[in-house]
């Protein structure tokens, strides 16, 4: 697609393609005050909320006034996001740990399973590495449910106990399966936030 420069926002040109500044120039205020608020919700860039923000300008509608009104920023949205990007960065780190603790089940096997001297000191290592492990594995599990708790407050659904008895009870045995169906749910209801 065409870009041009579209508006003039803070003496930089916003770089839009033709629908996009067709698009900021034939909106209403509300409209324009939509995109500002929820631009990440309809996958517009940067851009092109600054240059909603330029066209509000242009039209009387100060930055101030969008803050003061709630339309400057969807902080619903933004702590949901924060709330979901720091649940997929503890799960991933749960998961790394996860496998590793694994790889260690199989390592404990093998030296069980070998007579020699090397063996009894390799499974001791295994055993302790295994318990620091697997700690350190449940305290990212239990910070990914907590992000994970607070994201379905922020949405508006209430969070029973009964998830978080099964992810403490069974956890290592099913925590891919929960990490993968959590994120997509919570990728799911972040699109419908307003």
């Amino acid at each position: 697609q065409k870009t041009d420069a579209a508006i003039n926002v803070d003496n930089k040109a916003a770089l839009l393609t033709q629908q996009e500044k067709a698009l900021i120039l034939s909106r209403t205020d509300d409209q324009l005050k939509d995109i500002v608020k929820n631009y990440r919700q309809y996958d517009y860039s940067e851009d092109m909320r600054n240059a909603a923000i330029e066209r509000l300008k242009q039209k009387g509608v100060s930055e101030l006034e969008l803050q003061m009104a709630g339309d400057f920023e969807n902080k619903k949205y933004s702590e949901a996001l924060e709330e979901y990007t720091d649940f997929v960065s503890d799960s991933k780190k749960a998961i790394v740990l996860y496998i590793l603790s694994l790889l260690g089940v199989i390592g404990l096997i093998t030296f069980n399973n070998w007579d020699v001297h090397f063996a009894e000191t390799g499974k001791s290592i295994l055993q302790i590495s295994q318990f620091f492990i697997l700690l350190i594995f449940y305290i990212f599990m239990i910070k990914s449910v907590m992000h994970y708790t607070r994201f379905q407050k922020i949405v508006g659904h209430v969070q029973d106990i009964s998830s978080w008895i099964v992810f403490l009870l069974l956890g290592p045995a099913i925590y891919l399966l929960l990490h993968y169906t959590f994120k997509k749910k919570m990728k799911e209801e972040l699109r419908t936030i307003s």
